[in-house]
């Protein structure tokens, strides 16, 4: 499946790429509402740097990752339909020992979330896991750049999109990408605000 869609004019992340894939994603998420409410203040940006690197190995077999160019300002990381997103034991190997002390909310969270997905979509989506792009490079329409190929193999394929966001200016911009919300709920514990956003095939519009 991965192979069927055009990505020629990208820059394809392989696992060397780990450690560029986390240096984006932790200036991309800086003071962002969810990665706040999980790690907080306690993590060090070492541990903030090995966190991204371990999410990216974790997946990255089962994933498309993409750039702008190898210069790597903005990242997509889109999971296929029925993908099962981050296994613990793949996690753990993968160097997720190392934040063990962080383990309770961010598996609280992925327990949450991959439920609405679950219920929403029953799996059969291409899952847009994160969107990063560079503060220094923002305003330039990377996001859409990396977005907009995905969504045209929706169409194709007859098959939602879905993401998941926390702050309601990323809300508008993906509204502006045909994203509409599904669901807003609350993740457990927190006040931390949670959209479903879901993209449906222009085919069955």
């Amino acid at each position: 499946m991965k192979e069927q869609i055009d990505l020629s004019e990208f820059y394809r992340l392989t696992k060397a790429d780990a450690d560029i894939f986390a240096q984006c994603c932790a200036n991309a998420y800086h003071q962002y509402p969810l990665m706040n409410w999980m790690v907080g203040e306690r993590i060090s940006e070492k541990e903030y740097l090995w966190l991204w690197r371990t999410n990216f190995l974790s997946t990255y077999n089962n994933a498309i990752t993409i750039a702008e160019s190898a210069q790597v300002y903005s990242i997509a990381h889109w999971l296929p339909p029925y993908s099962k997103g981050i296994r613990p034991l793949k996690y753990i190997i993968n160097g997720g020992w190392r934040l063990s002390h962080f383990w309770s909310r961010m598996l609280s969270y992925e327990d949450y979330a991959n439920a609405i997905r679950k219920r929403l979509t029953g799996g059969e989506c291409w899952y847009l896991s994160n969107l990063a792009v560079r503060f220094s490079r923002r305003g330039e329409g990377l996001a859409g750049k990396l977005i907009r190929p995905i969504l045209r193999k929706c169409d194709e394929m007859g098959v939602p999109a879905f993401l998941e966001t926390h702050t309601e200016q990323t809300v508008d911009m993906y509204e502006h990408f045909g994203f509409k919300i599904a669901e807003i709920g609350t993740v457990p514990d927190s006040k931390l605000s949670h959209w479903a956003m879901i993209y449906e095939p222009q085919s069955q519009q």
